[in-house]
């Protein structure tokens, strides 16, 4: 029991039956660790009886009972406090060890993860298995350090700004990390539009971010981005390749962010694949993201199988499985869904989205914070507008709400309407706006912030 590695022999194993027979408290912060098989099969049954009896009186058997009823004989191992923390995770290391060989078992064995090419649910039940463990956070003491724990919420949770004035006010100031925020539109509506006007306002702020699509080319994502922070039309962005350079480097220069794009396959890719991306991305360049765009929902895989031919269950892994990646990496999750057909009649007759509307329905619905639906008719198309919707907003009254924005043919920036009829007639800066909080009390445009050149509205 040393260098990190627990004992695994029968001694070892006996001796962590005995302590967790002795001492209850070591039984109670391990049990949900435990699996019979992990255990040689002669002590398998002990285990099985454990789990079976404290689930049922939540509490460990006498020693005499447990023998009585398993055969097996114990010994008394009453443990000090030092001694007893030895054990404790000896027992957590000694589970975690045998939960990774019974994964890679599991994978590589006939008819294992290998065999089936389902390397999603290899990855993420290997993942599962090494971070088991012991719960050493064990959330906040309420009553404890009362006056520090009020003063620090001013720091926490802080919202961070869309980049649009007009949607931080409707949603109550911005978004927050580890919250889903999906863009839904038709098929060819600019849901992808959206998610990368949303990843580039963030970027303005000095917010870093992967691009993973499902769909797009990662040279078409780019070329897009190219167009944002160039101000050019695509054609113009192949024309001038110096001056697009220029502005993207000064971009760069401006915010010092990280941002990477990776083309992924459709239908395929789940959320556990891009955790192992992002964590490669850690490995080589120390990056962490702050937002991470699935370019879209709709056509990811689940991790978890078995929801046969039902969409709803399908989408309900996916759209939970997504959100989770945000949680791992406390990032703001961003992604589509697309809605159904009638709902192009809808936005043609100016009526609202509802969450009914939603392909998937309530499966998707229930797990995204913010919903913003992205409608345009051809006459909106040529006169540079979008309107923006919002089907849900878990934390604010924006729900049932709509709000027109302007639009940009020439770099695809989506901006305030107000904004956009000021640039048309005094051809000012853009307008994205910072919420006052984050800016020291006096509100200022991200444009004057970083000092990038107007936008082209």
């Amino acid at each position: 029991m040393n260098n990190g590695v627990p004992g695994m022999d029968e001694d070892s194993q006996r001796l962590y039956l005995n302590a967790m027979i002795s001492n209850p408290d070591i039984f109670a912060r391990v049990h949900n660790l435990l699996s019979p098989t992990f255990f040689d099969p002669h002590l398998a049954k002990g285990v099985k009886f454990l789990k079976e009896y404290f689930e049922e009186h939540r509490g460990v058997p006498a020693s005499s009972i447990f023998t009585a009823t398993t055969k097996i004989p114990t010994e008394v191992a009453l443990l000090n406090r030092t001694d007893g923390d030895y054990v404790l995770n000896e027992i957590a290391q000694f589970c975690r060890f045998r939960a990774v060989i019974e994964q890679v078992t599991k994978a590589v064995g006939t008819g294992g993860y290998l065999e089936k090419g389902d390397l999603g649910t290899m990855v993420a039940k290997l993942k599962e298995a090494t971070e088991m463990g012991l719960m050493t956070d064990l959330g906040i003491n309420y009553f404890e350090n009362v006056e520090e724990r009020l003063a620090s919420y001013a720091n926490q949770d802080a919202l961070i700004s869309t980049g649009w004035k007009s949607v931080d006010e409707f949603i109550g100031g911005g978004i927050g990390r580890q919250e889903l925020v999906l863009f839904l539109a038709p098929s060819g509506g600019g849901k992808s539009v959206g998610m990368l006007n949303l990843a580039y306002n963030l970027m303005c702020q000095g917010l870093s971010g992967a691009y993973i699509s499902l769909e797009m080319k990662d040279t078409k994502v780019t070329l897009r981005t190219d167009q944002m922070l160039a101000r050019m039309t695509s054609k113009m962005v192949n024309l001038n390749n110096t001056q697009a350079a220029h502005e993207i480097h000064k971009f760069h220069e401006r915010t010092g962010v990280s941002f990477h794009v990776k083309r992924m396959r459709e239908t395929t890719t789940t959320a556990a694949d891009m955790a192992v991306y992002l964590r490669e991305l850690r490995t080589r360049y120390g990056f962490r993201p702050d937002f991470i765009v699935g370019d879209y929902i709709d056509i990811m895989a689940a991790i978890q199988k078995g929801y046969g031919d039902s969409m709803f269950l399908k989408d309900k892994f996916v759209s939970e499985e997504f959100r989770a990646l945000g949680f791992d990496e406390n990032a703001i999750m961003i992604s589509g869904s697309q809605l159904g057909k009638h709902a192009t009649e809808a936005i043609a007759d100016g009526k609202m989205i509802h969450q009914g509307d939603v392909q998937g329905g309530s499966s998707k619905t229930n797990t995204a914070d913010l919903m913003i639906s992205m409608e345009k008719t051809e006459a909106m198309h040529e006169a540079g507008v979008y309107r923006f919707g919002f089907p849900k907003a878990r934390n604010s009254d924006a729900t049932g709400k709509r709000l027109e924005m302007g639009w940009s043919k020439t770099s695809l920036l989506i901006s305030d309407m107000e904004t956009s009829k000021l640039q048309l007639k005094k051809k000012g800066h853009s307008g994205i706006e910072m919420p006052a909080a984050r800016l020291g009390g006096s509100r200022k445009s991200v444009d004057d912030l970083l000092g990038r050149p107007p936008a082209d509205v």
